[in-house]
């Protein structure tokens, strides 16, 4: 106050600007005065984005030719070490260029892009020796993540406790519950027995199999989830393919888009339900209500677009040499 000169009082300074002593920037000041956080590492500028962007991509390119690259007689122990060499050197470089320009977005997309392509690529172990897949691939990521400093232990504990109205571990429960429930029912047999007797009772026509297969799918979609079924489903929709001769594609489809479509009626039909009935607070007959009438609705004009995009594929024999022939 009552600053003399140019700039007036700053602290213990004078003059144009003041002393140094008490500056204090004015992106740092609210109304009051008071000191706002440090907003982060200043900007590092285009081509130190563009250097960094670089080293990450080529660094996942490397490790897409290691992982893609070898033969398949190579022996399974010797890619795995070469696997988790080049995993580790791309984390390593990478490492060293968040800490030179820190861009957290690139780093995290380049972590996302190693357990991806070591998901779709798994390298199994041998011995005891853990593999590079998609149970151990995304915790080494993130604790990589967690090492340089981009997500705190805060960041974790979050993730896996969520918040009041969303708790991501509930999803995992159910979904190693719904898991447990179909390999039972595998185990027991009732998956096959209900192959054979929708078999024997439709595979006269390849018509009447088609919408079996459909219903059927969309009946177990409503009360487990979508994906379970579609993975128990899908070798027994090919054996009963195989057996009639009839082409595959068409009845999958007929599988995959009922257990899809017909999974957004119930809350267990699929995990993002659940995700979706935590934080709209609804319960299982709330969700049914709100979901119930568009699930139907969403579900028959599935099946009338099945009819439409399937209707000359459906009625055809495949004959042992590969070709097509219409049926009698």
């Amino acid at each position: 106050g009552g600053g003399k000169g140019g700039g007036g009082k700053s602290g213990g300074g004078k003059g144009g600007g003041g002393k140094g002593a008490g500056l204090v920037a004015p992106s740092q000041l609210s109304g009051g005065g008071d000191v706002l956080p440090d907003a982060g590492p200043p900007d590092a500028g285009l081509p130190a984005l563009l250097l960094h962007a670089a080293v990450s991509l080529v660094s996942c390119c490397a490790l897409l030719v290691v992982l893609l690259g070898g033969a398949a007689t190579d022996d399974p122990m010797a890619r795995l070490r070469r696997g988790l060499m080049t995993l580790v050197a791309v984390l390593a470089l990478e490492g060293i260029a968040h800490l030179a320009v820190p861009q957290p977005h690139i780093s995290v997309a380049v972590v996302v892009a190693a357990s991806v392509v070591l998901t779709i690529n798994p390298l199994p172990g041998r011995d005891g020796v853990p593999g590079l897949h998609m149970g151990t691939a995304p915790l080494l990521c993130v604790g990589w993540l967690w090492a340089v400093g981009i997500l705190s232990l805060a960041d974790l504990e979050r993730s896996l406790y969520g918040t009041p109205s969303l708790r991501p571990y509930h999803l995992v429960v159910m979904f190693l519950g719904s898991v447990y429930l179909c390999t039972a029912l595998e185990r027991s047999g009732f998956l096959h027995t209900a192959a054979t007797r929708v078999v024997s009772h439709f595979g006269r026509s390849p018509w009447g199999l088609f919408w079996a297969l459909g219903c059927f799918s969309a009946c177990l979609t409503v009360l487990i989830p979508d994906d379970i079924v579609t993975m128990t489903l899908t070798p027994i929709t090919i054996r009963m393919c195989q057996l009639l001769a009839l082409p595959e594609v068409p009845f999958l489809f007929s599988q995959f888009f009922a257990g899809n479509i017909w999974a957004v009626t119930l809350v267990t039909g699929n995990p993002t339900n659940v995700l979706l009935a935590e934080d709209l607070g609804d319960t299982f007959v709330s969700f049914a209500a709100r979901m119930g009438v568009p699930g139907v609705a969403a579900g028959l004009v599935s099946f009338a677009l099945m009819y439409i995009t399937n209707r000359t594929k459906v009625d055809v024999r495949a004959d042992p040499t590969g070709r097509e022939a219409g049926l009698e």
